[in-house]
């Protein structure tokens, strides 16, 4: 990722824990994008704990490595919850909105950071 030019453009689809784990790693992917003059477009979602655990097992998600089992993620989220949200993140909740209003509200919030001054180009 350091490589690659400011104009590439990387998605990170993580669940970050509440732990000081993920939020050093969190620190480390926005200061990598700092060094490589990218925007860093924090987008927290959120949804309701009943549809999570319906959207999990969904068949599309082992293509992609992502957790399949509905009751490891209950586990997981009451044992370690979720990293909070940084004061600069996008917070969606998804409860009830569409894979591709997701989308297009988080390219709008992209697109107004790097529409701000001093943005990277």
């Amino acid at each position: 990722m350091l490589a690659a030019p400011s104009t590439v453009e990387h998605i990170f689809t993580n669940w970050l824990a509440d732990t000081d784990k993920d939020a050093a790693y969190l620190e480390v992917v926005g200061a990598l994008a700092s060094v490589r003059g990218a925007i860093f477009a924090p987008v927290w979602l959120s949804c309701d704990a009943s549809e999570l655990t319906r959207r999990v097992s969904r068949p599309e998600r082992l293509a992609r490595n992502k957790l399949r089992d509905p009751e490891r993620l209950v586990v997981e989220l009451e044992q370690k919850g979720t990293l909070p949200a940084p004061p600069d993140a996008l917070r969606l909740d998804t409860t009830d909105l569409e894979p591709r209003d997701a989308a297009r509200r988080i390219i709008a919030f992209a697109r107004e950071l790097s529409d701000q001054p001093g943005a990277p180009m």
